[in-house]
């Protein structure tokens, strides 16, 4: 049996130190000094006080129980001090003084260690006579190895030796401790302790059993078990604390830190001055009703809602005072920000808090992928706040979560709060709108305004509505309400008139027609497409385009989506008002070019009629050296089935290049437009042309496409050996790797990354691993090409991401399943000319390409009023988001949406620059060579657009030779059936130089899995000319055709 047997000590007061005996039975008493090197501890109940005679002096003592820490000995100090007291509640506080503990130095008001946390406290003495038992049940729930104290007073009729004692399960099957007491007719002060054998499941009890007959009796007070754990230590029994207040838990502000003062209770009189913020809650600390502080605090949108996954919303008073109370069971997380709120703060360090109620265990917490800390729930049902603090760090979730990890059931949370800093302040509640502003303000959401605090003239109410004193009219949470106890009601959308008398002929025309006015159809999307690139080049020395509107004519069509008519494009819908057929209304259709109104037939513009869905064709180049940008506008009236008719609007904007001279460049386009249309399975391609001077070179080039992944990582090498079995490994370098990920060891032995350490460079793997490995072993990702780059997958028939064609050629197709709302795509394009004096052979240039799902219905439109071209370094340049929606612009104040602009490096790989709001400059001296500028909007926490344009530098440089093979017939052939001539076009400059060069200096080249066959091909097609024609001869699965033209 594990009763703990202590020591009794006497300590005598010098008879000549003229002091005296302040002590009482049951004070809990304690010493503690530090007498180099050690510190000396001990804590004492006192069972008995006196005096003796020492030296013919009286000399006060007390007998104390040893129950923690140091022998009291010859020659220490014995000045003990009362902390508390197990049964009077006058003597159960103290001062504590102390620079010697951790966190010191500070200064403690004590109280309550011996009686705040008892687990049974007898309030009243008990009695029994015979036949009896005394039987008390504990609270709360004990386990090993904790230890019991247990004192109390005691008393009988008659005296009583070796009365049995026991500590233990309540239905008698298994003891922790026993004990055996003597019991006198007076009145005595006795101490038990027990320490726990058994585990916690089961209830416990102190049972008492005097033997009693007749008319024996006996009687029992101040009764208290209470851990002993309890009066050793402080932190949960500080009142009051000046100084460092670090350690101190809370019940509304959990542990608390740093330096400051610590009140329970705080009376003030005169003048209170506070700088920062006021919080107010009930008697207990709960509740969060009154504030005055900063605005933005929390950060977390709807924290009353308590939006936890799998969390269902429960009857429960919530602590806070407001918001639901929601039970999970297990893992859950909880969306607490978008991605790029993370994004510009990483590295700064936040507190998350939370109010949990629910059994004893442990809570893991989480930032997204990364782990925190645990959190250990040691009170069973009972509310107390936990807070966790962390430096933000960068993950590939879509926003960001805090997630708990635990096997808890029935887990009770409310009133999540996410703030700046180490320590978590009082709750701040928030709804589905944050204000993110750096101002001060008050708020308060119970009691009134005007009239008595008992009677305000303003009610605000317990279900957060808000009402007049009788009733006359209220505004509810949801912004709905009434005036006229009734009778005027209203809605987001809608006003309900009741016993109420309109005269229309008292009303003005204004009010009429907003009377007769009809919702206007909901969710409307017009966009244009072009046919050609956005983007053309001009050679201002051969007064030449590329491309040349004028030889292939610029084509540009509308598109028209309505949410309530389904999913066809209703740009060719004509109105009809005799049958109510909604549609464009006839003769509304227009277009405009910079504004001002095109008419069909004149400019070298062509407007079509419906059945050509209005499309406008352009016959010569608009764009010219003092206009280099070019806006064209589309416009038309919209009726619908009741009359109404809705203006819709959109347009697109091109830019020029002049003269980029002989250097190299990447520029990709998308020939049918980057936009899936609604209803439209139709693939839409992604072309990419290497540039050299000012015509495309298809020839001399290696081909590579990718699509954004950023968890795509360089090829990397060990930085030390490491063994079979081990579960970790040290690198150079780990950019771009992220948990979850794939990487292979020596290309063959694949692993998935658990944990990164970005500081020592270790990565931690799910598994072992299968072999030794030594330094400068070779670590790679599967889908990383060096062309690309990292942060880039490559695109390939093992991993075509609904791409199905073209990985390695200028031009990739793309399903409508390879594009969710919005993606992007990289072409990177290495020169393999190595003709003399071509200085950038081996150079690798890109361009990068977004789509569009235009089911969204968010769009966003990048403009610039400089256009996206750096020449010559001298212009900055100047980006602007316009969102649409319904057809519409929105948002055209910049503040209802979150604008985050990310400049990307050359390579398209890491963020260089962040910038803020809805229109940016971003200087010349960001862009080195070019960058892909990437504007993400975000409403609330929701990412709802994305835009993207490439920034380029250019300089004015010489002319270049290049080949341009045009197919007759396509590239792609099923069934074999394959027929189709290619044409070789020869360009100096943006001048085409073909008719000047004989027939016998176009040599045509084939590359196929038929390495000899090429061979005896190539030899028969020497010097046959510009034009080759290609049959199902020619090509068994796949081949690659090239022209070499000799120019003298």
């Amino acid at each position: 049996m594990a009763l703990y047997s202590y020591s009794k000590y006497k300590i005598l007061i010098d008879p000549e130190s003229k002091k005296t005996q302040g002590l009482q039975v049951g004070d809990v008493v304690r010493r503690q000094y530090f007498d180099n090197p050690n510190l000396i501890y001990s804590l004492m109940i006192v069972l008995e006080t006196g005096s003796d005679i020492v030296r013919e002096k009286e000399s006060p003592y007390f007998i104390g129980a040893l129950v923690e820490g140091d022998e009291p000995q010859q020659g220490e100090l014995l000045d003990f001090v009362r902390v508390t007291n197990l049964f009077n509640s006058n003597r159960s506080g103290a001062l504590y003084l102390t620079a010697s503990d951790s966190e010191s130095p500070y200064m403690d008001v004590i109280d309550g260690m011996a009686t705040e946390h008892s687990l049974y406290l007898q309030e009243k003495p008990k009695r029994i006579t015979a036949g009896k038992s005394f039987k008390f049940p504990v609270n709360g729930t004990v386990r090993n190895p904790e230890r019991m104290v247990i004192a109390y007073k005691v008393r009988a009729s008659k005296a009583q030796a070796d009365v049995p004692l026991a500590f233990g399960y309540t239905d008698g099957s298994e003891e922790d401790g026993t004990d055996m007491v003597d019991i006198s007719t007076d009145w005595q002060y006795k101490l038990s302790l027990i320490t726990i054998d058994y585990p916690g499941q089961y209830p416990r009890q102190l049972t008492i059993a005097p033997e009693l007959t007749g008319d024996d009796w006996c009687e029992i007070s101040d009764l208290n078990i209470v851990r002993l754990s309890r009066i050793a230590t402080f932190a949960d029994s500080t009142k009051a604390r000046i100084g460092k207040i670090t350690g101190i838990i809370d019940p509304v502000f959990g542990l608390l830190e740093g330096y400051g003062a610590y009140f329970q209770n705080l009376y003030a009189t005169r003048n209170v001055n506070i700088a920062g913020t006021l919080t107010a809650g009930d008697e207990n600390g709960f509740a969060s009703t009154f504030y005055v502080g900063k605005i933005h605090k929390n950060v977390i949108a709807n924290s009353i809602g308590a939006q936890f996954s799998g969390g269902i919303v429960v009857q429960e008073v919530a602590p806070a005072g407001i918001g639901d109370v929601v039970c999970t069971g297990g893992d859950t997380e909880l969306c607490v920000q978008s991605s790029a709120w993370r994004m510009e703060r990483i590295g700064k360090r936040y507190t998350f808090s939370i109010w949990v109620k629910g059994t004893e265990g442990r809570i893991a917490f989480y930032q997204d992928e990364h782990y925190i800390q645990d959190v250990e729930i040691d009170i069973a049902g009972e509310w107390r706040r936990y807070k966790v603090s962390f430096v933000v760090q960068d993950s590939r979730q879509e926003a960001m979560y805090i997630r708990f990890k635990t096997s808890l059931t029935n887990l009770l949370l409310t009133a999540p709060q996410l703030e700046s800093g180490n320590n978590a302040s009082q709750y701040q509640p928030t709804d589905e709108h944050l204000s993110y502003v750096e101002d001060y303000g008050a708020w308060f959401n119970k009691g009134g305004i005007g009239g008595t605090i008992q009677n305000p003239l303003l009610r605000l109410n317990e279900d957060g509505s808000i009402s007049s004193r009788n009733g006359s009219f209220i505004i509810k949470p949801d912004g709905t309400g009434y005036f006229a106890g009734g009778k005027f009601k209203w809605t987001l959308d809608d006003i309900e008139l009741t016993d109420i008398t309109i005269r229309w002929g008292e009303l003005d025309d204004e009010a009429k027609d907003q009377i007769l006015s009809q919702a206007k159809p909901s969710n409307i999307r017009a966009f244009v497409s072009s046919n050609l690139s956005t983007t053309q080049i001009y050679d201002k020395e051969t007064r030449t385009w590329m491309p040349n509107w004028a030889h292939t004519n610029l084509i540009l069509t509308p598109s028209l989506f309505i949410s309530n008519y389904g999913d066809s494009d209703l740009i060719g819908q004509l109105a009809d008002p005799a049958t109510q057929r909604p549609g464009i209304k006839l003769g509304s259709a227009s277009w405009n070019k910079n504004g001002k109104q095109i008419i069909s037939g004149t400019d070298s513009c062509w407007i079509g009629d419906t059945t050509a869905k209005y499309n406008l064709t352009i016959k010569a180049n608009h764009i010219g050296q003092h206009a280099p940008y070019m806006r064209y506008g589309f416009q038309a009236i919209w009726i619908d089935s009741s009359g109404n008719e809705t203006t819709i609007a959109a347009d697109i904007q091109f830019s020029q290049l002049t003269n980029p001279g002989a250097r190299v460049m990447a520029l990709a386009y998308a020939p049918d437009g980057n936009i899936f249309k609604n209803g439209e399975s139709k693939n839409l391609t992604a072309r990419c042309d290497l540039w050299r001077g000012a015509q495309i070179d298809s020839t001399n080039a290696e081909y590579r496409w990718g699509v954004r992944d950023e968890s795509v990582f360089a090829n990397v090498q060990m930085a030390a050996p490491v063994s079979k079995g081990s579960y970790t490994i040290s690198l150079r370098s780990v950019a771009n790797m992220v948990p979850g990920g794939v990487l292979y060891l020596i290309g063959a032995n694949k692993h998935i990354i658990q944990s990164i350490d970005e500081l020592t460079k270790t990565v931690t793997l799910t598994t072992p691993l299968t072999r030794d490995y030594v330094t400068n072993s070779i670590v790679t990702t599967p889908l990383y090409d060096a062309q690309l780059g990292p942060g880039w997958a490559v695109l390939s028939e093992t991993y075509p991401q609904g791409v199905i064609a073209g990985w390695r050629t200028y031009e990739i197709t793309i399903t409508p399943n390879a594009v969710r709302n919005f993606e992007t795509f990289k072409c990177a394009i290495k020169d393999t000319d190595t003709t003399i004096g071509n200085s950038y052979a081996g150079q690798i240039v890109f361009d990068t390409i977004t789509f569009t799902d235009m089911t969204d219905p968010f769009v966003v439109d990048i403009v610039g009023t400089k256009g996206f071209v750096i020449k010559n370094g001298e212009n900055d340049i100047e980006a602007k988001a316009l969102v649409y929606r319904s057809g519409k612009e929105t948002d055209t104040t910049g503040t209802g949406f979150h604008y985050s602009w990310k400049l990307f490096d050359p390579e398209g790989i890491q963020v260089i620059h962040n910038y803020q709001g809805k229109q940016i400059q971003v200087p010349k001296t960001d862009i080195d060579t070019r960058g892909a500028l990437v504007c993400e909007i975000y409403q609330g926490l929701n990412l709802i657009a994305r835009g993207q344009i490439s920034i380029v530098e250019l300089y004015d440089g010489e002319d270049a030779y290049s080949v341009q093979i045009f197919t007759s017939d396509g590239n792609h052939f099923i069934n074999g059936n394959i027929s189709t001539t290619l044409t070789a076009n020869v360009y100096k400059g943006a001048k085409e130089i073909t008719e000047t060069i004989p027939d016998n200096l176009f040599c045509w080249k084939r590359t196929s899995l038929n390495a000899d066959g090429d061979a005896v091909w190539n030899e028969q097609h020497t010097g046959i000319g510009r034009h080759l024609t290609i049959s199902d001869e020619d090509i068994f699965r796949r081949a690659m055709f090239t022209c070499e033209v000799t120019i003298n």
